[in-house]
Formats: C-alpha cells, structure tokens, sequence
C-alpha cells in the first residue's frame, strides 16, 4: 500500500491479473488506466476504466475528478483499491500522485517521495508531470 494510505495499491497490468494476491491484499475496487487492457475480474471486483493513452499530448487530469471519487467511495467504504495501468508506471502513477497531492495535500515532490518509496519506477510522461504541477499549483492556491 501507499505509505500513509492504507487502502490504496499501484501496480502493473500483472498485479490486476493475480487474482490470489489481490484477494490476499482485500482488494475490492480496481481502477483500470488504460484504453485497450481487458478487465479480467468483473464478478469479483467493483472497476472503473479511464480511457487514457499513455501520450503526453493526453489531458489526463480532465480524469483526476472521476478517479478520486471512485478512490475516496472505495477507502469511505472500508474498501481496497489498486490503481494500475499496463507498466505501472506512468498513468497508475499519476492517478495515485494526484490522489496524494489533492487528498493529503502534498507536494508534487513529497508525493513522488512517498510513491517510488512503494513504486520505484513510478514516472509520469512529461505531459502529465506538468498536469500534476498544475494541480499542486491549485492545490496551494486554495
């Protein structure tokens, strides 16, 4: 789990296809960041897909509000949620960083810290890093 979120899980298109190590871990809800990957489980976990190319041209924080809610539902709930998207590297990431930076109100450089401290190659595209400056930017306006 995150460091400071108990719940909340990031992996791969592999960790979303172990069926024995997501029910090991109490996973209910899978977010899927992803355009083509297959939902394997339907009868076995709640899931949300966001239709998201791992391209720096893609706006994907026009998704940040529909993947938080589906996030805080899931954890309000007494739920477990993984994030993944095919590598786990980019697109789960910078769902999770911007989970980080709106709901514990971190920095962009405090989440990427406690993300790679359970995700080391966690890098989002360039174009979503500078989404998530953006909404850091927000975030410290409020």
């Amino acid at each position: 789990a995150v460091d400071g979120v108990s719940g909340l899980f990031i992996g791969s298109y592999g960790a979303a296809n172990n069926l024995d190590a997501l029910k090991q871990a109490g996973v209910t809800h899978i977010l899927c960041v992803s355009t083509t990957l297959p939902l394997q489980f339907p009868d076995e976990f709640t899931y949300l897909r966001l239709e998201v190319a791992d391209l720096p041209s893609v706006r994907i924080s026009d998704f940040f509000d529909e993947a938080l809610g589906f996030v805080d539902t899931a954890l309000e709930t007494g739920g477990k949620v993984l994030v993944h998207c095919f590598m786990g590297r980019s697109r789960s990431a910078t769902i999770v960083l911007a989970y980080l930076i709106s709901r514990q109100t971190l920095t962009l450089s405090d989440a990427l810290y406690k993300l790679r401290a359970v995700r080391p190659q966690a890098q989002p595209n360039t174009g979503f890093y500078q989404e998530l400056r953006a909404l850091e930017a927000a975030q410290s306006a409020k």
